[in-house]
């Protein structure tokens, strides 16, 4: 999450291929003629010096509930720095699962294990007192 090259290079890697890679097309779907602009303001907050260098590990000790990180394995986007540092600054339960032959959208590529993690979590929360 602290200038992570994976991530930046993924970034840089979109915003080189998005003329030719079909992701414009694919977005399009859902932005319309608003496509570029929308993909422009992405592309450049993940490139901002100041997000490129934020840090929210000071935070994750404060994170009481359990955590359950659903990951494509192929996810060229980082899932593997940030999973890590989850694990290793976290107090609260957690789990992994990084799902092989799955990239970046785990909840469309492998939804059945997506839902079910979902439900494995809540399932697991304890009771709370009702009011």
């Amino acid at each position: 999450m602290v200038n992570n090259p994976t991530v930046d290079s993924g970034i840089a890697r979109v915003v080189a291929t998005y003329p030719t890679s079909g992701l414009r097309a694919a977005l399009h779907r859902h932005h319309g003629d608003a496509v570029d602009q929308v993909f422009g303001g992405w592309a450049d907050v993940w490139q901002r010096d100041v997000f490129t260098a934020a840090s929210v590990e000071d935070d994750l000790a404060a994170i009481d509930c359990a955590i359950s990180v659903v990951s494509g394995h192929e996810d060229p986007y980082g899932w593997r720095d940030n999973a890590m540092l989850l694990a290793a600054t976290v107090t609260a339960p957690f789990t992994l699962r990084a799902l092989s032959g799955v990239g970046h959208t785990p909840h469309l590529e492998a939804s059945a294990v997506s839902a079910g993690a979902a439900a494995e979590l809540i399932a697991d929360r304890p009771p709370t007192d009702s009011a």
